[in-house]
């Protein structure tokens, strides 16, 4: 049964009253005769002309989906929204593609999409030149997105311009792309991924173990990026691409796993890193750049916290090898991080770090 609702004006009636009358509807789904199902879609037209005016309209589709039939079939369905009723174990790999745009959110309880046996050498969703929405802003519940410690492919690789938004209530976690790039998400050929809420945890990767961008975009203005691993770049890497990192959001106790690599929390290649606000803290490596590296790249920071990160050699807070640059008005965030807060001395200008704030050399070489 499809339901489309958007918003509009405000409803003549309340919205509680349609939404009781949907989930009868869906009670009854095996159960309505075709007069009955005629009936009600023309009692729903009647009200969005004359008394919700514009709250219910034909625009979106809601698709309840129960087994992997359901939701293979949903995603079919461009403009759909998957409301995913119970947890469902995934036995195949899913391509969204043909310019589609699909939703796929809890429906009225927190639920999981479970990686089973899928093939290894395919992510669990791929998007190509489509859009695909992970989580409702209006749904209180919590959407998981459950990996495993036997593929070798991301969760989500967005592809050829597609576009990712991941929202509050969605959890990207436990999946291990053994050997390959991007634990959870992969963005790759001038897509992007959008990270306004939710949860990327423990998951592991050569490179990227929460996200891996090359050749794309990856904006973070919420949620958390947690408990990751990889070579390089243990929470976030970005090779020939843009990070903007901004608002609440977190990068935290991520790490890299072996002596010759660097950028616990985010690594950084032949890219741009804005940091506008937000929080990189608590990530280590055991080589260089505990909460940021910097190779061949700009990083801009205006605003946030890099605070608390550790490396075994050096670049606690920031490590910026001789080809990249670091500059922006908000350095005094970088703090508190071990053995050091920016290494080398190849930036802008020289800082000491005097109670939690850096001075900018042309001020402490006062009389």
């Amino acid at each position: 049964m499809l339901v489309r609702v958007v918003r509009g004006k405000k409803p003549a009636l309340p919205y509680k009253t349609f939404l009781s009358i949907f989930y009868i509807m869906l009670s009854l789904r095996h159960k309505i005769t075709a007069p009955l199902l005629i009936a009600l879609v023309l009692f729903f037209t009647h009200s969005c002309n004359n008394g919700l005016n514009g709250l219910l309209e034909l625009q979106r589709v809601m698709i309840p989906v129960t087994t992997q039939t359901e939701f293979e079939n949903a995603l079919l369905v461009d403009g759909a929204v998957i409301g995913i009723m119970n947890d469902i174990e995934l036995s195949k790999t899913f391509t969204i593609s043909g310019n589609k745009t699909i939703t796929i959110t809890p429906f009225e309880q927190d639920v999981k999409l479970i990686r089973g046996l899928t093939p290894t050498d395919d992510a669990l969703f791929t998007v190509d030149n489509s859009a695909i929405i992970f989580g409702d802003k209006r749904c209180k519940k919590t959407l998981f997105l459950e990996g495993t410690s036997t593929i070798t492919e991301a969760l989500v690789t967005i592809k050829n311009n597609a576009h990712c938004i991941m929202n509050d209530g969605v959890v990207f976690r436990g999946n291990n792309a053994n050997g390959n790039f991007g634990g959870a998400v992969r963005v790759i050929s001038g897509s992007c991924f959008e990270m306004k809420g939710g949860r990327i945890a423990g998951n592991s990767a050569n490179a990227g173990g929460g996200v891996y961008v090359v050749n794309g975009t990856f904006t973070m203005t919420g949620g958390i990026i947690t408990g990751n691993k990889a070579s390089s770049g243990g929470g976030v890497f970005i090779g020939s691409g843009n990070f903007t990192l901004s608002g609440n959001a977190r990068i935290i106790g991520n790490d890299t796993v072996t002596f010759s690599t660097e950028g616990g929390g985010v690594n950084v290649s032949n890219g741009t890193f804005t940091m506008n606000g937000g929080e990189i803290s608590s990530n280590s490596t055991l080589a260089r750049g505990g909460g940021v590296s910097i190779y061949n790249s700009t990083f801009t920071m205006n605003g946030g916290l890099i605070i608390n990160n550790f490396a075994a050699e050096s670049g606690g807070g920031v490590y910026v090898d001789s080809s990249g640059s670091i500059d922006g008005s908000g350095l005094s965030g970088i703090w508190g991080n071990n053995p050091d807060q920016i290494y080398p001395n190849n930036i802008p200008y020289s800082y000491l770090f005097i109670n939690h704030f850096y001075l900018p050399k042309p001020f402490l070489d006062l009389p």
